[in-house]
């Protein structure tokens, strides 16, 4: 029950597991006080019963997901019937997937392509001008890795990212797995952060101060009705034990895996490795990276020359971002989706304040892609790939 959500069902199922999360101690006559019906209940006992005691070995959240996809398909076919009864033509390649998906041929798990809507994935708006202009917000679902140094205000950013989110999206929580600060300090934080913070916006903003696991992390943030972000500060402290490479892929794997579960965004801080010795810090300088530049949907390193020791030294290859007191980088490096509005990497130069606090307007964009050259090699291969542009 924990990992359920009951958005993802259909009527009166939806209604039922919510009652269900809302009473863990649930009982017949417990759900009837809540409104679910008497036959919705008696049904699901009938069906329990006819399993002659095998209703422990069924997964009832997959056949509950399949019925409702099996409503999905019944509105499908009712427009074809509509249409075939007006004496119109309907696609019958489509009625024939249909009809052999629902006879078992197909995995229940797999849909055949003809069946799938093209879409491009959408960004969803923030509330915070900085992102929302220059990445053109953050996609609905998928892992966020936000990285930097100890001090640069990882837990800064996070908090005015959620304050600025709960503005923005009046009908959603957002959960925080605070695992370094206490509730009383993150609270202060927060008001110091964003004075203008509502009482009806603090309360969307659900916080847990406990150390825990991925799963049960997920279990927490799935009790969670309308969730619409999640917050985990910060990485290492999911580790029970040693920090090592390996124990670190499993939590980036549980984590891109959880937020398909959980249909929301997770943003995860991250701290930069000891390889990291100053300049404009790369995504290979996230701490334990094998898996963090492959699964995360987007990666932001912040980024201060003011706190970094070796920012005026000019490393090879690094781009002229200016350094002003006052001042700090929210450096954009990866975004699955393509950068919609600059078109690659870049950075956006925001007012800093020795991390306590990051800048509302939408700040200077700085193009990280400018001054590469291409090599031979480049051009090379471009000429190899321009016979395929038609293709």
């Amino acid at each position: 029950m924990n990992v359920l959500r009951p958005e993802i069902f259909m009527p009166p199922f939806d209604h039922l597991i919510k009652c269900m999360k809302d009473n863990p101690n649930w009982e017949y006559d417990t759900l009837l006080d809540h409104g679910v019906a008497s036959n919705t209940i008696q049904t699901a006992l009938y069906a329990a019963d006819k399993l002659n005691g095998l209703g422990s070995a069924v997964d009832w959240s997959a056949q509950l997901e399949k019925a409702h996809e099996r409503t999905r398909t019944a509105e499908i076919l009712k427009k074809m019937l509509a249409k075939m009864e007006r004496g119109q033509d309907v696609d019958y390649i489509k009625l024939i997937e249909i009809g052999t998906a629902m006879s078992g041929s197909f995995n229940d798990d797999m849909v055949p392509l003809s069946m799938i809507e093209p879409r491009v994935t959408p960004f969803i708006s923030t509330g915070w001008k900085p992102v929302d202009k220059h990445l053109g917000g953050i996609p609905p679902v998928g892992l966020i890795n936000v990285a930097g140094h100890p001090g640069v205000g990882k837990t800064s950013w996070l908090i005015k990212f959620a304050s600025k989110f709960v503005r923005k999206h009046k009908k959603k929580n957002v959960a925080i797995f605070e695992l370094e600060m206490m509730l009383g300090e993150f609270a202060a934080r927060t008001l110091e952060i964003d004075k203008t913070i509502t009482d009806e916006e603090k309360f969307r903003i659900k916080v847990c101060e406990k150390v825990l696991t991925v799963p049960e992390i997920i279990a927490r943030a799935a009790k969670i009705e309308n969730l619409g972000l999640v917050g985990i500060d910060f990485a290492d402290l999911l580790v029970s034990g040693e920090v090592t490479e390996p124990a670190m892929a499993v939590i980036y794997k549980s984590l891109a895996a959880a937020a398909k579960q959980l249909n929301v965004p997770i943003i995860l801080l991250s701290q930069f490795s000891r390889n990291y010795q100053g300049g404009i810090p790369r995504p290979y300088h996230i701490r334990y990276t094998s898996l963090a530049e492959a699964l995360s949907w987007m990666i932001i390193a912040l980024y201060s020359p003011t706190l970094d020791y070796f920012a005026n030294e000019k490393r090879k290859g690094d781009p002229e971002l200016p350094i002003i007191p006052g001042k700090a980088y929210m450096i954009a490096w990866k975004c699955r989706g393509g950068f919609r509005v600059h078109g690659g990497p870049g950075a956006v130069q925001l007012r800093w304040d020795g991390g306590l606090s990051w800048g509302n307007t939408e700040g200077n964009w700085f193009d990280l892609t400018k001054g590469h050259k291409k090599s031979k090699a480049d051009e090379e291969d471009d000429e190899d790939w321009s016979e395929y542009e038609d293709d």
